[in-house]
């Protein structure tokens, strides 16, 4: 334990003793809460850190409250931080009172689709934008208050924005499955635009399973018509990224499904043609977005190899591809799943994207001549990387501080 990790800990529990309130257990018990501080060689040059861009970094939540830079902070960045500390930290610059009101008003919606959030919002109820908050999974309580309650003119506003949106809801899907028709019918969504959302949803399954959807029905007659008015679109359940556990848990076959689809000749020749037999299909949705490999594997001669390569499911696909020049090197330097394919051609490398790769590391390691330190400055995994830097250079960007600052492993949990 380094001595400034020990003098904290010791100026917390003479003050904890101090108020004379506390037993030792629960002393001890508060003590142990988690604390993130900066590492020793980002706290020499703490000075050098931007305040604007520490408003976007998780684990500097603590630093933040401190008296040189709560009056500093970015709140416009702090609503998108991703951590569970959040809605304390808001609350307590809330009501600080060292910023207006209407800064956190123009984050409403970024407020309220941040699942961090929900506590806050609960508690100051102008910060709630309700289309963003029907698509945050953590708000489900909350959605299940207000959605009886919300007044005419907003249901008007929002109506049909906001319970469309709650169809990408993976913990509503109990709610819409039991109350689908009743949303259809009095808010006038169109089924198309319901599938589409639906399909996008990792835990869509649950929906189908409390209807009794069965796939393999429909997909042995398949219509458009039948598959709309079971709120399915193929497209969209096709860039799933939960799709291989969809197929499991309904017991159907995603590659069966799409061959008796393109086969059927219940489905318009042209819908087909243009939708799901395009090159547009094949190139930007299936090559970039295609979670299922079975899928890609099956169909990897109508794939574009470019474009597969920012697909960190098909890494098979491309190991085996032997035509290495068509690949994008540019983009495969960024897939953190290729790491295997980069260590083999090392010459063909975009150095600045792979000092972004977290799980590079390694290779980096290795060609430390060739990395963008301002790019690694925002890699996660690069800290020993960037502290052997900061140590043995003396001349630094502000792009590399402005990015060091957001990352989170400038600090360490104590």
């Amino acid at each position: 334990m380094n001595l400034k990790k020990m003098n904290l800990i010791i100026e917390q529990i003479l003050l904890l003793y101090s108020y004379n309130i506390y037993d030792d257990n629960i002393i001890q018990l508060i003590v142990k809460q988690n604390k993130y501080i900066l590492r020793d060689i980002f706290d020499t040059y703490k000075n050098k850190l931007n305040v604007k861009y520490l408003s976007a970094n998780c684990n500097a939540l603590d630093l933040l409250l401190e008296p040189e830079y709560i009056n500093k902070i970015s709140i416009d960045r702090l609503c998108n931080v991703q951590s569970t500390n959040l809605s304390k930290t808001l609350c307590k610059l809330y009501y600080s009172g060292i910023y207006d009101f209407k800064v956190f008003l123009r984050n409403k919606g970024t407020l309220s689709y941040n699942q961090y959030t929900v506590d806050f919002i609960t508690e100051n109820p102008r910060c709630v934008n309700y289309d963003s908050l029907a698509s945050n999974k953590m708000a489900k309580d909350l959605l299940l208050y207000l959605i009886p309650i919300l007044d005419k003119k907003k249901i008007e506003r929002y109506g049909n924005y906001f319970f469309l949106f709650l169809f990408r809801n993976e913990n509503m899907m109990e709610y819409v499955a039991n109350n689908i028709q009743m949303l259809s019918n009095l808010y006038k969504i169109d089924q198309s635009r319901i599938a589409k959302q639906l399909s996008r949803n990792p835990n869509c399954f649950e929906f189908w399973k409390i209807r009794k959807t069965d796939f393999n029905n429909i997909i042995n007659n398949i219509t458009l018509v039948k598959l709309f008015d079971n709120y399915i679109d193929l497209q969209e359940l096709l860039c799933n990224e939960n799709i291989d556990n969809i197929s499991k848990e309904l017991n159907f076959n995603i590659i069966d499904f799409y061959n008796k689809f393109m086969s059927s000749s219940n489905i318009p020749e042209v819908y087909k043609q243009y939708t799901y037999d395009s090159n547009v299909f094949w190139t930007i949705v299936i090559s970039r977005k295609c979670k299922s490999l079975d899928f890609l594997t099956n169909f990897k001669h109508n794939l574009d190899y470019k474009e597969l390569c920012c697909n960190e499911y098909a890494i098979p696909l491309l190991v085996e591809y032997t035509n290495k020049n068509y690949l994008n090197w540019d983009t495969l330097s960024l897939n953190k799943n290729a790491i295997s394919i980069l260590k083999d051609n090392i010459d063909r490398i975009n150095w600045d994207n792979l000092s972004l790769n977290i799980n590079a590391i390694d290779i980096l390691k290795s060609h430390k001549d060739k990395i963008n330190y301002e790019n690694l400055a925002l890699n996660i995994n690069a800290i020993e990387l960037l502290e052997e830097y900061i140590i043995t250079n003396k001349k630094y960007s502000k792009t590399f501080w402005n990015n060091l600052s957001t990352n989170p492993s400038i600090f360490y949990v104590f």
